[in-house]
């Protein structure tokens, strides 16, 4: 059985990116700031990442 599309997020997403827009804004659990750092990326990298963020919507039936 297939899972059914869901065409509206669940979250959203402007209002996260604004919460985590800054180093200065972001709230991050030590265990999720460890992880980062063992990828090489720190607070920084951190918010460019949720700022890259995109909503990709498929047009597939």
């Amino acid at each position: 059985m297939a899972m059914a599309e869901k065409r509206k997020p669940t979250y959203d997403l402007d209002a996260f990116k604004a919460a985590f827009a800054s180093v200065e804004k972001l709230a991050v659990t030590g265990t999720a700031l460890r992880s980062a750092a063992a990828l090489g990326h720190g607070r920084a990298e951190i918010v460019a990442t949720i700022q890259a963020i995109s909503v990709a919507i498929s047009t597939n039936p």
